[in-house]
């Protein structure tokens, strides 16, 4: 198995904080939207896990998709960011679905939630993490059984080399690799897997 260090190429780094809102330009969805990638996974009531949320931008639909009995956990770096994503969903109405929550660089910090997630969500995030081994096993963790992984990372800033690793290590973490609804259709590498 390969480790992130050994990954010449792989140089992460994170968004910075000013640049998120830019991730939620209406244009987006032309190639990210939530209706296809997302929202084909999300059931009423479900209990899920979204990793660098970022702005909220597959946020508030999630948790519009959720209805009052579901939560979506959020965990974010940047302070700056977690701070912006809680003014959004205050705007939209949805703080008491959404729970945002700080995390580390190494540690999502969410053992509280080990075995309880329906679905976790992490989109164009584990490039830009230090040890995205680690985050997956994380992620892996919080699943119920049937749960389900979504990985989506973008063609050219993630090295094919790491989506194979990424893929490789959710197999790993006891997941098995499902098909996505969407595919692989918009040029993203796409990983969907469900906890054996």
């Amino acid at each position: 198995m390969e480790k992130p260090s050994q990954l010449s190429v792989h140089h992460p780094s994170v968004i910075p904080a000013w640049l998120v809102p830019f991730l939620s330009l209406p244009f987006r969805r032309l190639w990210d939207s939530p209706q296809r990638i997302v929202l084909p996974l999300v059931r009423p009531g479900d209990r899920i896990l979204e990793v660098g949320p970022g702005s909220g931008f597959f946020t508030v639909p999630m948790a519009r998709a959720l209805g009052a009995d579901g939560r979506v956990f959020c965990v974010e770096l940047q302070e700056a960011v977690q701070r912006r994503l809680r003014r959004t969903l205050e705007r939209r109405g949805l703080l008491d679905i959404v729970e945002v929550r700080a995390c580390g660089e190494a540690d999502l910090k969410v053992k509280d939630l080990e075995g309880a997630m329906d679905l976790v969500v992490a989109i164009h995030v584990l490039h830009e993490m230090p040890t995205p081994d680690r985050a997956i096993a994380q992620m892996a963790s919080v699943l119920r059984p049937g749960g389900r992984l979504l990985v989506r990372e973008p063609k050219g800033h993630c090295p094919a080399s790491l989506f194979r690793s990424e893929v490789d290590w959710a197999i790993q973490s006891g997941l098995s690799l499902v098909p996505h609804p969407e595919g692989n259709r918009t040029g993203a590498c796409v990983a969907l897997f469900e906890k054996r």
